[in-house]
């Protein structure tokens, strides 16, 4: 209803203020331009939803925070989809627009958590938790990640599907911890390509500190999946990752 309220292609920065609570619903901002949704607290307001590729196929329509929009800010909340492991494709943001900016916020989901639909949009996330198993992280666009915690939830999982044009930047992870939010030894990778990109897609993991079970990305990685300078958890030991290409600081 609050961003019902909102003028169409507005140009007018406008917040939208949301109070602690649990919202079982689907938000989809359809052109409603500068908007900053600001939570009372980041683990006290929860936007969610069961929404998958079984109830509403194909993105965007199956994720349950749809940010189909122009410059717009989350911060200090949750949003979760609901679907259970297994449950399917099923992301918590699916950003349309581009220069969106998440900040002090949550994603959760299993698989599919976050995706940037379409080439040359502009994300940054900045101390912000994002969680999943299967491409949890995916998509067209350029996306920036500082001092942020990145939590495979389930052994066996893919923390990126990189589709960047080439060309175009993808997806780059600074400052982050690659961490796991399960049990055990098993092991999971930085991300996969499955033959889906047309191009080379790029994705850079650079002075991030990583659980031991990371493995390095899976077999199928371009030659524009890469790491630099990355670390063991307590940055004691440097990761020795597989299938990366490994930069170094005379790169450009």
């Amino acid at each position: 209803g609050a961003v019902d309220s909102v003028p169409a292609n507005n140009t007018t920065p406008t917040f939208i203020n949301v109070r602690n609570g649990t919202y079982t619903e689907i938000v989809d901002v359809k052109s409603k331009h500068n908007l900053d949704f600001r939570g009372q607290s980041r683990n006290g307001t929860l936007i969610g939803y069961p929404n998958n590729n079984n109830v509403n196929p194909g993105a965007p329509w199956r994720a349950c925070f749809v940010l189909n929009a122009n410059d717009c800010t989350l911060e200090n909340l949750t949003l979760t989809n609901m679907t259970p492991a297994g449950g399917g494709q099923a992301e918590a943001l699916d950003v349309e627009g581009t220069r969106a900016t998440l900040y002090n916020m949550e994603l959760d989901s299993y698989q599919d958590t976050f995706l940037v639909h379409s080439a040359n949009k502009l994300v940054y996330f900045g101390n912000c938790l994002v969680q999943g198993q299967t491409d949890f992280n995916w998509g067209y666009g350029t996306v920036y990640y500082t001092n942020c915690e990145i939590r495979c939830l389930l052994s066996g999982g893919h923390v990126t599907q990189p589709r960047s044009p080439q060309g175009s930047n993808g997806f780059g992870f600074i400052n982050c911890r690659i961490t796991k939010g399960y049990s055990g030894s098993s092991t999971f990778d930085l991300g996969r390509t499955i033959g889906t990109p047309s191009s080379p897609s790029e994705v850079l993991f650079a002075n991030c500190l990583m659980d031991d079970v990371v493995t390095g990305y899976a077999s199928d990685a371009g030659t524009n999946m890469a790491d630099y300078a990355c670390s063991n958890l307590t940055a004691t030991a440097p990761k020795v990752l597989a299938f990366s290409t490994h930069s170094t600081s005379s790169d450009p």
